[in-house]
Order: structure tokens, then sequence, then C-alpha cells
């Protein structure tokens, strides 16, 4: 295993598995897939407001490791690993490799969690409520998400640049995003490459991910990125888990319940959230020198000059 920093706490880790897993691990996903219905498409902004995440996953075939796969906002498609013990007995050879590679993944990323956390538990930015970084108690895996961006030549972003955290709703009670670890299976496309913004010196980092590279950076601010769109070649399929902190809800939110009910509590939150969007809080988007802002509603211009842009290709590395 290698690990390269391409920015301050953010980590790639290299050489977990080799290339005959990779290359069946892209196949086993390829035999899961279903034919998605695109008509229900949730909005980023209609996720920030209502706290929703697209269409949930459910398990139909007891004996798949994977859920059948639905629409991932605007972005492409998704599925996940199921939360199910493996079957004593298997009869399809592509759902029992994907068993195994899910408890391999696991334990891989529990391995480079751990190597990470010796360089930035106690010196990094982390959100001042995680007071224990072991994993079992209040911090937790979430799911394995399975995630492929649509292609989209005509467009510049596929996700435009945002924290995976949710910040607007940090003060509210549940699972909160810690750590984000992403999980790259291909790397046969042209575009999706990673963009990292550091909105204090105005520099910006872009990545190209090699398959088989798994990344791990915090999930909150002020970690601002983006991915670009995918303009040729395979799909862009990665795998994706949060680590989550089970937060009780700070004593802001649970002053505002006493006073307020939660009905009216929550229609507060979501006005609040809805002046954040309007404002372009919740996003970035990162001009050169050269460029003129767009509306808000792509959030807040940040000005990188020439030679604050860095290219970093994983797949050379």
């Amino acid at each position: 295993m290698k690990k390269y920093e391409v920015i301050p706490q953010v980590y790639v880790f290299k050489d977990l598995f080799s290339d005959e897993d990779l290359s069946k691990l892209m196949q086993a996903i390829e035999n899961t897939k279903n034919v998605v219905d695109n008509d229900n498409k949730i909005t980023p902004i209609e996720s920030m407001l209502y706290n929703v995440h697209g269409d949930a996953t459910n398990v139909l075939d007891p004996e798949s490791p994977i859920d059948p796969w639905v629409t991932w906002y605007t972005f492409g498609e998704k599925s996940s690993f199921a939360n199910k013990p493996t079957p004593d007995n298997i009869n399809n050879e592509y759902n029992k490799f994907l068993y195994e590679f899910k408890e391999k993944l696991f334990s891989k990323i529990e391995e480079c969690f751990e190597e990470y956390k010796k360089d930035w538990i106690g010196s990094g930015s982390w959100p001042v409520y995680v007071d224990d970084w072991s994993l079992g108690g209040r911090l937790n895996y979430g799911k394995i998400e399975i995630l492929q961006h649509y292609y989209t030549p005509e467009q510049k972003f596929s996700i435009t640049f945002h924290t995976d955290s949710h910040e607007h709703r940090e003060q509210e009670p549940g699972d909160k995003h810690v750590a984000t670890v992403t999980f790259y299976v291909n790397d046969d496309y042209e575009g999706g490459e990673i963009e990292f913004l550091n909105e204090n010196d105005k520099s910006l980092v872009t990545y190209k991910p090699k398959k088989g590279d798994l990344t791990i950076f915090p999930s909150g601010l002020p970690f601002w990125h983006s991915a670009k769109s995918v303009i040729s070649g395979k799909r862009k399929l990665f795998l994706r888990l949060f680590i989550l902190w089970s937060h009780d809800g700070s004593n802001e939110w649970k002053q505002g319940l006493e006073i307020y009910g939660e009905e009216k509590w929550k229609e507060m939150s979501r006005e609040k959230i809805q002046d954040q969007i309007s404002n372009g809080e919740m996003d970035r988007q990162v001009l050169y020198s050269h460029e003129i802002p767009q509306d808000l509603s792509y959030g807040i211009s940040i000005i990188v000059e020439e030679d604050k842009r860095t290219y970093v290709d994983g797949r050379e590395m």
C-alpha cells in the first residue's frame, strides 16, 4: 500500500487490489445493472431543503449483495451494497465475488483510515462535536454506495464545488458525515477529474483518479470539491462510503424545538436553507481571472490565478 497527499488532509491510497480483482469487480457490478426510471429525479436543491437523497435502494434479490439501481439526483445512477449477511449457499459466481470483495474493501478502508488518523486526528479541520475517533461508538461506517456518473460532455461539471457534510443541517440530530472515502473502479474515460479548492489561499488541485485509488478526506469545510464531467470513454464507476458521527443535535436546535415546536422549527430551518441557497452559500464556483461570474445559484465565486492551479495524474503516480 502506498499513500500520496494531494493537499493537506486529502490522501490517496494506492495498490490495494490487483488488476484482476478490479476487472472482475467491474464485470460483477455490470452484471447487477437494471433499467432505471429517470422520471423521478430528486434535484440537489430539493435534497438541501428536505434532507432527502433520491430514491432509496431496496433489496429485491435475496441472494444479491447489491441493491437495485436508482437515480442519483441529476448526476447519474446509484446502488449500494446491501446490509445483510453472506448467504450460506451462493449460486451466482459474480454474487459470490461481490460478497468477498465487500469484506476485503471494508478491511482495506479500516487499514487506510487508521493510517490516515495517525497523521491528521488532533491536528486537522474536523467538526467540534467529534470527541472520540474509535469506530464502533458514535463513529461508524455508512453503507458502501456504488455510483455512476452520466455522460455530460455539454457541461463542465457532473457535480459543482460542494462539501459532503451538509453544514446547513449540522445542528440537527442524526448521522453527520465526518470523512469521505471514495474508491475508483475504473479510469478508462476522458474527464471525470476531482478538483479540490483551498478557499483560504485561492488554489486549486485537479486530480485524475487511477482505477483502484482510494481517497480519504474530511467531509466538511473547508474541503470544497467537485467532479468534472465525463465526456467520452467508459462510464465512470466508483464506490463511496461516509464515516459518520451519531449526533444528538446542538443546544440551539434543542432550544428551538422547545420554543417553536417541531413543525414550526423545521419550517424556519427550511426558510434559512433557502436563503443560503439563494445567496450562493451552499456551493462555490471557481473562476479564472478572465472569466465572468455566473448567477449565485452556482455558488460564491472564487478567483483562482493560473499559477495557483495544479494537475495531478493518479495514473502516472
